[in-house]
């Protein structure tokens, strides 16, 4: 081993220990493993003031020692890791890069980022005097002044930022924004003058005029989607790395806010796309990300799916590549583009459709199929996996067809389940270490814990089972096993138990837990819906017990104090809001078309206490499963119904003027709470619209009840109101409920139980919230059915009422069921029945009720519905317009 303690600061010494280690990578092992502990203190005390020789000698030196490969500096381990973070922090060269040489800032530049793509340090504290040695370069460079030297710089300083990521990119200041806003323009300007337009479009121009301007996109009857022009050929080398450089840190600094001018100009997003037929990598990975930016940012531009379709062939391709940039990542830009769409055409695709077209979508699979077939694992490959495991679970989301072909290869659900129980081994073996290390006082309460290696694969292999269970023939044949909701119950408890007596891990540890969690709690909202076959073991087995234990705990509960202070500082800020959204939905899920019997048997575990303390939580998605909650509750029960409003009752004690005894007056305070939600929801945002039909449907179970109930209701003209309001709604005037057809199918309920007389033999209809078989009426719009599909309460008891469930849960597959649809059929008149001679049963208070409508103009409003575009709203509007009559004419009449 050459040893270097003789080696001083001299210049001459350090030429020899620069030709030493060049080429040689023994030599560097040495520098680095040597005793003498100064020779990279000496190699970083780097000032201004030294000559410059000396300065580029040391940054030589340092240049050599970082450019190892991957295995040697896991191998060396944190000498390497100490290394590059003295290099970042105790070199002061950024104080002084208006005045240093600039091949001197150039070289210290590079080592900079060589040292952050080595390393997931981010311990660089002179960004901001990057930044504004970037923002002086650019100004020379806008103003053409910049030599080649500083074109160099300004390479290396965008690279740097490029190796901040892209969360860091968000900080960028404004005016570097601007400026880096300039430089792309200033390139279009340059270039564009290359895109041959002459395949495009003829354009005719006046021969009377002069100094005509050639604008080929001006044109208003050119169609958006033309195809892509051909490559533009960029010859200065500079200037294509400015370009892709500029182009990415422009797309990651707008992603929030897409206001920019860049977005809005046709012509430059023209000579973007040009880049996707180049054999620059770079630049056609930038093109796509600026592209496809859009989609995924800003809400209507999902619409235009003719113009991604063209992209998609460019960003597949890249499949082909390797290695591609480290800032690109195709599999998480398609799966973002699926989930996109997934979102707004679940069952038109067209991402989906693509991959399933070019079969580019089976070789995905072999990749994945090949990563689980390896027989060990290590974090390439483990990263690899998740990316393929997200992608399946992506896709398989939404069709059925996709689902059957995965779960035709047996071992995958092998695969998931052996996922799950190595998270839940790792589990285990990080609480026996943790209590052991913390009854011995060996852990820093200061330094947190990262998130498990294999937190993130386990999310998504949830996941995929959550999609899985999506599909009714799924939950009925390959999902039919026992271990799957054992697992599940596991890991909840597990993860419920480390949020208890290992909450001092960090925030990072326990983010990634509580994600796993609320993700659990997702996929057991599918196992059980009521023609689950794995429904009763997880009942029997203690889902209940266990969402119990969730709901009455502080982390979920803000009502509830904490026990430990330590613990209420620990847990703050934690994002819980997926587990209490899943777990009040697998509550809303199991209380479906339930007996009374069962619903009161939850609520002496659950109280209707603990349940309303969630509708007025800070989550929209979690007050909307709330009262999804209470409607499925209070569906054909008048027990629960009292119980609710119980909760709401006001009681004054008057003194009786007759008796002189004090007496209780009860009082509910109920539908005013319900009016004062309904006035501040915004029908816009799905989850709050989701809240407001969870209200309107309360409602009408209020109305089922009797005719106390019923005059309750009639009395509230604030209800009435709002229930005018959104069936007055049309495509031609939305209103703010925005023409919406379930909320218009849900105020027609409403109206309907006003309206039947509870003493008579039909009874009210209850408003129940399940899951019901997918369908398409004329509007393609989902209908809304009147019938659940087989229940447990029998046709000649009381029927109730299902809505859509929300997206994430909702059973996609159309439930073969003849009962149901033999119900539906009979439903087609449900108002048009036999009535007994004398009409005894339309009481007086029915018809009062129907003349208060009519005086309210609800009546045309409900005739104006005969015609809305919805199926399920035009039957419910013609037959509740129908029965109305009905009582008109009998009052009339009588």
């Amino acid at each position: 081993m050459v040893s270097f303690d003789s080696v001083s600061s001299s210049e001459h010494s350090l030429v020899a220990l620069r030709n030493r280690i060049v080429g040689d990578a023994t030599a560097k092992l040495d520098v680095y493993l040597g005793q003498n502990s100064t020779i990279f203190k000496e190699l970083t005390s780097i000032s201004a003031s030294d000559d410059i020789d000396l300065q580029h000698l040391k940054l030589d030196i340092l240049l050599i020692l970082l450019n190892v490969d991957k295995n040697t500096i896991e191998s060396l381990g944190e000498s390497y890791n100490d290394v590059v973070v003295s290099v970042l922090q105790d070199i002061e060269l950024p104080k002084t890069f208006l005045t240093n040489n600039t091949s001197i800032n150039r070289k210290y530049i590079k080592l900079i980022n060589m040292s952050k793509g080595y390393t997931e340090c981010d311990e660089f504290p002179f960004l901001k005097e990057t930044e504004q040695y970037l923002s002086h370069l650019i100004d020379k460079l806008l103003s053409d002044i910049a030599n080649s030297s500083e074109i160099a710089n300004t390479i290396e300083l965008l690279t740097l930022q490029l190796q901040n990521g892209k969360n860091r990119s968000f900080l960028m200041t404004k005016s570097l924004k601007e400026q880096i806003e300039s430089m792309l323009f200033k390139c279009y300007r340059k270039y564009a003058e290359l895109i041959n337009y002459k395949y495009m479009i003829r354009l005719r121009v006046q021969k009377d005029k002069k100094n005509n301007k050639y604008k080929p996109l001006s044109n208003k009857g050119l169609n958006s989607c033309i195809s892509l022009p051909n490559s533009i050929t960029i010859s200065n080398q500079q200037d294509e790395k400015l370009l892709y450089l500029c182009l990415v840190l422009y797309t990651w600094s707008h992603k929030i806010n897409q206001t920019a001018s860049l977005w809005e100009s046709s012509e430059f997003q023209f000579f973007i796309s040009s880049f996707l037929k180049g054999e620059n990598i770079q630049l056609k990975c930038a093109a796509l990300e600026f592209l496809i930016a859009p989609y995924l940012n800003t809400e209507n531009t999902w619409k235009k799916r003719k113009i991604i379709i063209k992209y998609l062939p460019y960003l597949v391709d890249l499949l082909n590549y390797q290695p591609l940039p480290k800032w690109f990542d195709i599999f998480e830009t398609l799966t973002d583009l699926i989930e996109l769409y997934n979102r707004h055409e679940p069952m038109n695709n067209p991402i989906i459709m693509f991959l399933s077209k070019s079969n580019m979508l089976y070789g995905i699979l072999g990749v994945f199929f090949e990563c689980m077939s390896l027989k060990t694992q290590n974090n390439a490959s483990i990263k690899t996996l998740t990316k393929c495991v997200k992608f399946c679970a992506a896709f398989a989301a939404n069709d059925e067809k996709y689902r059957a072909l995965l779960l035709e290869h047996k071992f995958l659900l092998n695969n998931l389940e052996f996922g799950l129980e190595l998270h839940l081994s790792l589990l285990n073996e990080f609480i026996e270490f943790f209590n052991t290390f913390k009854n011995g006082n060996l852990i820093s309460s200061t330094e947190p814990f990262p998130c498990l290696y294999d937190s993130e694969l386990c999310f998504e292999w949830l996941s995929l089972l959550k999609s899985f269970s999506r599909s009714v023939t799924a939950l009925r044949t390959s999902l039919k096993r026992n271990k799957l909701p054992e697992l599940l119950l596991r890991l909840l408890r597990k993860i419920h138990r480390i949020t208890k007596e290992c909450f001092e891990v960090g925030p990072e540890f326990l983010g990634a837990e509580l994600k796993v969690m609320g993700q659990t709690l997702g996929t057991i909202c599918n196992f059980v819906v009521e023609f689950s076959n794995l429904q009763p073991y997880l009942v029997k087995n203690g889902i209940i017990e266990i969402i119990q234990d969730l709901l009455s705990d502080p982390l979920l509960n803000d009502s509830i104090e904490w026990n430990l202070q330590s613990r209420k500082n620990a847990l703050q800020g934690c994002n819980t809001e997926d587990v209490k959204t899943n777990s009040l939905w697998v509550l809303r899920h199991l209380m479906y078309n339930c007996q009374n019997e069962e619903k009161l048997e939850l609520l002496a575990k659950i109280p209707m206490e603990t349940i309303l303390e969630f509708v007025n939580d800070p989550s929209w998605p979690v007050q909307a499963q709330a009262f999804q909650l209470i409607r499925n509750l209070t569906s054909n029960s008048r027990k629960v119904v009292n119980i609710l409003l119980e909760n709401f009752k006001e009681v004054e004690y008057n003194l009786d003027p007759v008796t002189g005894k004090t007496k209780a007056i009860g009082n509910t305070y109920l539908f005013e709470f319900l009016v004062h939600k309904m006035t501040k929801l915004d029908p816009r945002d799905p989850p709050q619209k989701k809240t407001l039909e969870g209200i309107l449907y309360i409602i009408v179970n209020l109305a089922a009840v009797n005719e106390n109930k019923k005059q309750l209701v009639v009395e509230q003209d604030e209800i009435l109101e709002i229930l005018s309001e959104i069936l007055a709604a049309s495509a031609q005037n939305p209103t703010r409920y925005g023409n919406d057809s379930d909320l218009k199918l849900a105020s027609l309920w409403v109206l309907n139980n006003l309206l039947w007389n509870s003493e008579s033999a039909n009874h009210s209809q209850f408003g129940l919230d399940g899951y019901p078989p997918t369908s398409r009426d004329s509007s393609s719009a989902p209908i809304d059915y009147s019938e659940p599909p087989s229940g447990r309460v029998s046709r000649n008891e009381i029927h109730g009422i299902t809505s859509n469930t929300d997206h994430n849960s909702a059973i996609d597959e159309d439930i073969d069921d003849s009962s149901a649809l033999q119900d539906n059929e009979e439903r087609n008149d449900e108002f048009v029945r036999h009535i007994p001679e004398g009409r005894s049963q339309n009481n007086n208070s029915t018809v009062l009720r129907c003349k208060k409508l009519v005086d309210l103009g609800i009546h045309e409003l409900v005739k104006k519905n005969i015609f809305d575009d919805s199926l399920s709203v035009r039957e419910k509007a013609r037959t509740l317009s129908f029965h109305m009559d009905l009582l008109l004419r009998d009052s009339n009449s009588s």
